[in-house]
């Protein structure tokens, strides 16, 4: 009897010694990646958020060069200022559709005259035609509207990101000039 007693003696000592390495193995790993490891991520996870940061800041800075591009060459355009002054009023025809904005990649496009009437506005939304309105950045009398219409200078611009009724989208106005200034 007193030898099985031996033995489970024997083999509780070797349990709790087991017991004891491995809550001590798994208190060490638990530390390693406290204070190696995790770090380690941490500070991968924030480099690449970084790195996709700016990438996406270049790409919408592209994107924004691009769309000030295509206003550009639209302010510049002797039809579009014909058109604005009511001299060519077939340019509404021939270049203001909404196969135009599609092909250009616009979501908006508005024209207003050298006194900020507006001459003509489409917005194009979930596939379908809507009113300035939409964006509710365009209203007579605010500061966004008497930025993006009334230009004092000729060469002057403005581009960027604007809150819309629609959401966050770029933005780029420049007057309408004759190309001859």
């Amino acid at each position: 009897m007193s030898n099985g007693v031996a033995r489970r003696s024997l083999q509780q000592k070797v349990s709790i010694t087991l017991f004891t390495v491995m809550v001590a193995l798994a208190f060490l790993s638990f530390i390693v990646l406290k204070q190696v490891v995790a770090p380690a991520f941490d500070e991968l996870e924030l480099k690449e958020a970084e790195t996709n940061l700016i990438r996406a800041v270049k790409a919408i800075s592209n994107d924004l060069e691009n769309l000030s591009a295509i206003t550009g060459d639209w302010g510049v355009w002797d039809d579009a200022y014909a058109y604005v002054t009511g001299e060519y009023p077939a340019f509404q025809e021939s270049n203001l559709d909404r196969p135009t904005l599609a092909n250009l990649g616009l979501a908006m496009l508005a024209i207003y005259d050298a006194d900020a009437n507006l001459v003509w506005g489409q917005v194009e939304h979930d596939g379908a035609a809507a009113g300035l309105d939409v964006l509710g950045i365009l209203d007579p009398g605010t500061k966004t509207a008497a930025r993006l219409i009334t230009h004092t200078d000729p060469a002057g611009r403005t581009d960027g990101l604007l809150r819309t009724g629609l959401g966050v989208m770029l933005i780029s106005s420049w007057p309408i000039v004759r190309s001859d200034g």
